[in-house]
């Protein structure tokens, strides 16, 4: 079982139950399997970036394309962690171009 689900399932729950209702509909309920999803990603690179930190490695490249390429980049900018992020990618692969 993927360790961040339960976390983000945590934190999905206490949002949907804080969100209000419009027109009497739940709106944000429409959305819990895709933020549980999104949220689920954002602890596991949160749990990669503790890992690649606590193992000392100075950094991490990826040969193509990967979300976690972003994601990763996201993460360190929020932990401050120092190691280097690098891709092989071509311009139009990046989502940050």
């Amino acid at each position: 079982m993927d360790a961040a689900l339960p976390v983000a399932y945590l934190l999905v729950s206490k949002l949907l139950q804080s969100t209000p209702v419009i027109e009497g509909l739940p709106v944000l309920r429409v959305f819990e399997e895709l933020l549980l999803e999104q949220v689920s990603y954002i602890v596991q690179a949160f749990h990669l970036d503790r890992w690649i930190c606590s193992h000392g490695f100075t950094g991490c490249s990826f040969a193509s394309y990967s979300p976690w390429l972003e994601r990763l980049l996201q993460v360190r900018s929020v932990t401050g962690s120092t190691y280097a992020l690098g891709a092989d990618v071509p311009v139009l692969q990046s989502h940050r171009s």
